[in-house]
């Protein structure tokens, strides 16, 4: 495929699980190309009235395999999933994108 300028690429990191609920070996490796990412706000401002960086979100082309439940490698950072990926369609019933909010994972609110 042909990388979009100003696009990155979003390296999900899927665990596999056995039938008892337990993970079995290393996440499994996936990489998602053409995904525009910018920084998140918090809806709080600090004692100084700046807003801080809460996490940060993508969107990613229609079908993007990535669930709630994912970690992902973005920006060589990890990442959880935050909430459920919003998969966008146009009027016409059309897969347009997917909307994704990222926390970042070991990190506090407001550090």
């Amino acid at each position: 495929r042909l990388a979009m300028r100003g696009t990155e690429t979003v390296t999900v990191l899927r665990q596999q699980y056995d039938h008892n609920g337990d993970p079995v070996g290393p996440p499994v490796e996936s990489s998602i190309e053409n995904c525009i990412i910018w920084p998140r706000t918090s809806t709080e401002n600090d004692a100084r009235g700046i807003v801080p960086i809460s996490g940060l979100a993508a969107w990613m082309p229609a079908g993007a395999d990535i669930r709630s439940d994912d970690t992902a490698r973005v920006r060589g950072e990890i990442y959880q999933v935050e909430g459920v990926p919003a998969r966008h369609r146009k009027f016409s019933g059309r897969a347009w994108g997917v909307l994704v909010a990222f926390e970042r994972v070991g990190v506090e609110a407001n550090a």
